[in-house]
Parts: C-alpha cells; structure tokens; sequence
C-alpha cells in the first residue's frame, strides 16, 4: 500500500475471500499456514477504483462507482474488468463531485446514487451495463446511501428526505 491508498469502503468478504476497494480492487485468499492464518492475493485491478462507497458483490460479480463516475463491473473469480459506463456521458454532463455515490443491491437490479441526486438503475448484467432507468430524485446533493424496503426507496439530500415508491 502506498500513502495514498486509503479504504473508505467497507470489505466484501466472500467465504475465504475478501475483496478491498480503494486505489484498486484486489482480492485476498485467506488460508491456514502451519499454526497462523495468512492472507494471499489473488488479484488486482487497478483499471477502477473507489473513494468513499463499498462496491456491491452479485452472481460472483462486483459493481461499484469510481471516483470519475463511472460505474464498474469485475469478475469476483479472475479480477478482470468486464465493462465500466461513464455516468457523467449523455446526461448533460457531470454535476457534483465523484466517487461520493453508492450502488445498492435491489433485488433483480442495482441502483447507483450519485451526488448529483441522480438514481440511476441498471441490471446486473455482466456482459454489458444496461440501464433500465434514470431519475433526479432531489434539488440538492445527495450524499448518504439509500434505503430500500421492499418496493420503496428512502433517499436524502442536504435539505430534506423524501419516500419513493418503486414500480415495475
């Protein structure tokens, strides 16, 4: 770890593997040796990062938000880069600061909050991102995680909180 290596997000483990965002996303083993436990990397990718958010581990897939903006998509196995989609493209461009977003497992999709109060849902596809939908859902920053309870979604901004009802 250099100097510059921090981990704000929270590890994934995954039986005997942890995966750790920060500068890159790496994985570590962690195995019996001798009377000690030790742990061995298994892989590195230093093609995304991460500053302030815990990616989300699905189908033996991690998908996360860079600190650019761009949402990401890594074989949990190899540690390959699968895709990566630029959130600040098409949308008018970037608005608020990267990497303070989160991406949050709903079920049979993963939403993605940004500080630019934009939720934006896409299916866990690893082939490609695919989106299924994007909202502006405040008029200032939003900075915390989501909560979502069922078909609702609970999400705050710098000034208020506000109840979505999710529909099909």
């Amino acid at each position: 770890m250099g100097a510059r290596d921090y981990h704000a997000a929270t590890p994934i483990i995954d039986g005997q593997m942890i995966i750790l965002s920060g500068q890159s996303v790496r994985a570590l083993k962690i195995e019996k040796q001798d009377d000690a436990m030790a742990a061995k990397e298994q892989w590195s990718d230093s093609d995304v990062s991460t500053s302030f958010n815990t990616p989300v581990l699905k189908e033996d897939k991690v998908f996360g938000l860079t600190g650019q903006n761009a949402l990401f998509c890594i074989d949990a196995k190899s540690g390959k880069t699968l895709w990566t989609h630029d959130l600040s493209s098409g949308g008018g461009g970037r608005r608020g600061p990267g990497g303070f977003g989160s991406v949050i497992d709903a079920g049979p999709v993963l939403m993605a909050l940004t500080p630019s109060a934009e939720l934006t849902v896409f299916k866990p596809d690893p082939a490609e991102y695919s989106e299924v939908a994007k909202i502006k859902v405040a008029d200032s920053p939003t900075y915390a995680y989501p909560a979502v309870a069922g078909n609702r979604i609970v999400i705050k901004d710098e000034q208020s909180v506000a109840l979505y009802d999710l529909q099909e």
